[in-house]
């Protein structure tokens, strides 16, 4: 049975391998889209962790919220009296303190009609005066004052304007120019007594003329007459006032009329007037906030009476009102209530949305066993496009959603990450193996047949090696033996030929023992303290005949005062001639060489450099890459037509590196080849 050819061989295996390659390629490509897919499930499963979560974060804080709105209305429901002096956030204090979460912004309390009867509302601007025409004698006393300058006349005509006839809002407004018109004519006793009156006569405002404008017109009377005491009492009842909401501040100017008259008084020491300021605007806003709320809370029950859906239950004990309104968004929670005198009430309050979501925030972060996994963020602006869920935090905070932080997602993208990566690094790992593996057996074949090659090359060529040398002394010593050459001077010639064809063949002879003692491991290198310029120069007049002969220009430049160095000296020599020898046979018809020798450096070390330099063929980048191996010849037909083995300089690279020195080639093509080899001192 006839084997196969090494071609067919090699063919043979090339299929199997690009088989396995494709089987490799196939199991990777599987294992990266089987990780794809099980990472995007790692992942929605991690994102439906958070959510559900974040679920009930929402639902426990609603759960907290239900019981603490049900006690809160109903210690509120307890504690109120029907009157102005009921104060449910008082109540609430201390029960606030223990299990009470303080939920709410402001209470209220509307009656049977929805009328506002929490928080007390002290009107800002005065009730509108009658529409009937003012009085003439009032018109003609505002002429007389103001036109003619006269108070006193004033007065007297301001009188007849303050009879029963006269509706009440012209009488007070009478009373109050005609006080006006005393303390103009420095009466100011007769202006106190006035303002007095006018003052006890009104319970929360006057009719025809501010309270806050009568208290201050009183002040102003009590410092012109140096009774600063009684205007210090008068602003500490002015406040009171204020406070218990008898009258409202308008504006940020009548803080600062008050403040002034404070200071005109010196009730206040100067460094506190401007905490006393932002006190009054602080009870001002709270003012204004409870006059709106007021409002808004009777307006949205009076229009929804009728929407039953609005009032549906939202908890034990309590109901739930939600409504957009102009002013806002409005979330309240109540209940009813029915008095002991039969009346029915409505008291609620208004749901703080804040607190409301800041409580589940802090409910879903106290889940959390490192850094918090959810952030707070309002439902209609702030969540990102790319948010995978918003949860929302319930009827109680319609307008805050919890969403997953940055850190949460990246953590649920590194899991499903993770889980990729792990499921793509086996399948590359095994994928790679049998790549590697494939690879390493297509080079193993390829590396043993080329060094099959190169070894019948080296067979052929060593042979030829052997076989040139040993017929031509063959040839001449026969000749000699048989007496046929008769002249001195040709058998001399002959004598020669036999001793050059000797050393050849026993150059070629030391090279392949090297070599086997190399491969076994067995070569070694006597080192001593060698003289490297003598160890040249010794060398070059061993080999001057040769390059003579071959009729090589030859040089040889050796530094001074060169150190020595530890080499065994027979050695470097055979490289030097191994060298010497190439430049001989691949030089051309530019017979050139030069050795040089000098001081250098490797790495931290002294080092001594001898380089070997010809004008030769050169080598070709690739064949420079591979000078050094053993057998290799380049493949250039001068080359082929010079007998060699392919050893020498796999040899030189040998004896180089074992002490521990480099050697380095510079070639191209038709420039010339140089050798450099550096050994440390």
């Amino acid at each position: 049975m006839m084997a196969k050819s090494p071609r067919k061989r090699i063919r043979w295996w090339l299929v199997g391998s690009v088989y396995a390659l494709l089987t490799a390629v196939a199991m990777v490509v599987g294992g990266v889209v089987l990780a794809i897919d099980q990472a995007d499930t790692t992942y929605q499963l991690a994102i439906e962790s958070l959510q559900q979560r974040a679920r009930n974060s929402c639902l426990m804080a609603h759960q907290t919220f239900e019981r603490s709105v049900t006690q809160a209305l109903r210690i509120a429901s307890q504690a109120y009296t029907p009157n102005k002096t009921w104060d449910p956030t008082t109540a609430l204090r201390n029960e606030t303190a223990d299990h009470i979460t303080p939920w709410w912004c402001e209470w209220f309390a509307l009656d049977n009609d929805t009328m506002a009867i929490w928080p007390p509302i002290a009107p800002a601007e005065p009730p509108p005066l009658p529409t009937e025409t003012a009085p003439v004698w009032f018109l003609e006393a505002q002429d007389v004052e103001f036109r003619e300058g006269n108070a006193l006349a004033a007065i007297e005509i301001y009188r007849k304007c303050t009879g029963n006839a006269t509706a009440k809002p012209w009488r007070q407004r009478a009373w109050t120019a005609i006080a006006a018109c005393h303390a103009k004519l420095g009466q100011f006793n007769e202006a106190i007594e006035i303002y007095d009156r006018l003052l006890a006569e009104t319970e929360t405002t006057a009719a025809g003329v501010r309270l806050l404008d009568l208290h201050l017109a009183r002040v102003d009377t009590l410092l012109h007459v140096n009774r600063t005491g009684d205007a210090r009492t008068a602003i500490d009842r002015i406040e009171q006032d204020i406070r218990s909401r008898r009258f409202a501040l308008r504006d940020r100017a009548d803080a600062e009329i008050l403040i002034r008259r404070i200071q005109s008084a010196g009730s206040v020491p100067d460094a506190e007037i401007e905490a006393r300021r932002q006190e009054l605007l602080d009870e001002m806003e709270r003012q204004r906030q409870s006059r709106q709320l007021a409002t808004l809370v009777r307006e949205v029950f009076r229009q929804s009476e009728s929407e039953t859906d609005a009032f549906a239950p939202a908890g034990p004990g309590y109901q739930i009102f939600e409504s957009r309104t102009p002013a806002g968004d409005l979330l309240l929670v109540y209940r009813d209530d029915d008095l002991a005198d039969g009346r029915r009430i409505r008291i609620g309050a208004r749901v703080n949305s804040a607190v409301v979501a800041a409580s589940v925030e802090a409910i879903s972060q106290s889940a959390s066993t490192t850094a918090p996994d959810f952030r707070l963020t309002k439902s209609d602006s702030d969540v990102p496009a790319d948010a995978p869920f918003a949860e929302p935090v319930g009827r109680l905070a319609p307008d805050w959603v919890l969403i997953p932080n940055e850190r949460a997602i990246r953590h649920a993208r590194a899991t499903a990450a993770t889980q990729r990566n792990v499921i793509v690094g086996a399948t590359a790992a095994v994928g790679l193996s049998l790549i590697l593996t494939v690879w390493a057996v297509i080079a193993g074949v390829r590396g043993q047949m080329r060094l099959a090659q190169l070894k019948a090359e080296f067979v052929a060529n060593v042979s030829h090696e052997l076989k040139t040398p040993l017929s031509l002394i063959r040839m001449f010593g026969e000749t000699l033996w048989l007496g046929r050459v008769q002249d001195e001077n040709q058998a001399r010639e002959y004598h020669g030929i036999i001793a050059r064809e000797s050393e050849r063949l026993t150059h070629l002879i030391d090279n392949i023992l090297d070599f086997s003692q190399v491969q076994a491991g067995r070569k070694a290198y006597s080192l001593t303290e060698c003289d490297i310029a003598g160890v040249v120069r010794d060398t070059m007049d061993g080999y001057w005949h040769e390059l003579e002969r071959a009729g090589f220009e030859h040089h040889v430049q050796i530094e001074a005062d060169l150190p020595t160095i530890q080499a065994d000296a027979n050695a470097i020599a055979q490289v030097l001639v191994n060298l010497l020898s190439n430049a001989v046979k691949y030089s051309g018809d530019r017979k050139y060489v030069a050795v040089a020798v000098r001081r250098t450096s490797l790495g931290s070390r002294a080092a001594v450099e001898i380089s070997v330099e010809d004008h030769g063929i050169g080598l070709s980048p690739a064949d420079r890459q591979r000078v050094f191996e053993a057998f290799f010849r380049a493949d250039d037909d001068r080359v082929r037509a010079r007998r060699g083995s392919g050893l020498g300089l796999s040899l030189v690279r040998h004896t180089i590196d074992a002490h521990g020195g480099r050697i380095g080639v510079e070639s191209g093509p038709e420039h010339g080849t140089t050798f450099r080899i550096v050994l440390p001192v």
